[in-house]
């Protein structure tokens, strides 16, 4: 049945890859974090689900292909989360949760997904998070996936004097707005639990993963992804990417 399940995400998403043009790269170093939120809904749809930060709609669409009512929402992407989103039929909303409210009634979701979302926060990420238990339902799911602070790549940058190239970019125009997108506070896995529960959630899962296939360049230069992945094996909490599941309490 596990292996059934497995099968039919994997082709699911091999065939979301061939119908999404931008963003291949993007896929491949994500692929095995889309999983793992695939598989966590497998066997329990049909669900409503927010996908909060839609990017270039890989999750998005293949939640969508699987059955699940999808709802996305976006400021960053513009036009690729619009195109995508019009592709496969997703309504999208294109608003900055940090600034305004979500625009939905109380309890509308079985699940909220923050797919590399919550390290973008400028001001109060407590906040956002209670926004998203709003729209959760009683016995929904959140699901948060952001990168591990405490990872061996993030080290090894830092003992090499490297920092985060997503910290500094240009500022984004949204509805007249000015926003600075990046990179602002990594998380290490109690940290990020310890936000969760002052925002009002109960952590049921946590794990730390690899997302996809390593990167080219940087650290994999250096060292090797070969290198890193051994270095995870023997320090698990080393690896790249935290993976929550929690419930409004």
């Amino acid at each position: 049945m596990i292996h059934n399940i497995e099968n039919v995400v994997d082709i699911n998403l091999k065939n979301i890859a061939t119908q999404i043009p931008r963003g291949r790269n993007y896929f491949r170093r994500h692929v095995v974090r889309y999983q793992k939120i695939l598989k966590s809904l497998s066997g329990k749809g049909p669900l409503t689900i927010l996908d909060i930060g839609v990017g270039y709609g890989f999750l998005a669409a293949a939640m969508k292909t699987a059955g699940h009512r999808v709802f996305a929402l976006d400021f960053f992407y513009g036009e690729m989360a619009e195109e995508v989103c019009r592709q496969f039929a997703i309504p999208l909303l294109m608003l900055n949760m940090e600034v305004h409210e979500l625009p939905f009634q109380d309890e509308s979701f079985d699940v909220v997904v923050l797919g590399e979302v919550i390290e973008h926060f400028t001001s109060d990420p407590v906040g956002s998070l209670e926004k998203a238990r709003r729209v959760l339902k009683e016995d929904g799911m959140l699901i948060v996936t952001t990168p591990n602070s405490l990872s061996a790549v993030n080290r090894i940058k830092r003992f090499l004097g490297q920092g985060d190239r997503l910290t500094y970019q240009s500022p984004v125009m949204v509805s007249g707005n000015s926003y600075l997108y990046g990179h602002h506070r990594l998380f290490c896995m109690d940290e990020l639990q310890e936000l969760l529960e002052k925002a009002g959630y109960q952590v049921c899962d946590r794990q730390i993963i690899f997302p996809g296939k390593v990167s080219p360049g940087g650290v994999r230069g250096l060292l090797g992804a070969v290198v890193v992945r051994l270095i995870c094996l023997v320090v698990p909490k080393l690896k790249n990417i935290l993976l929550v599941m929690a419930r409004p309490i």
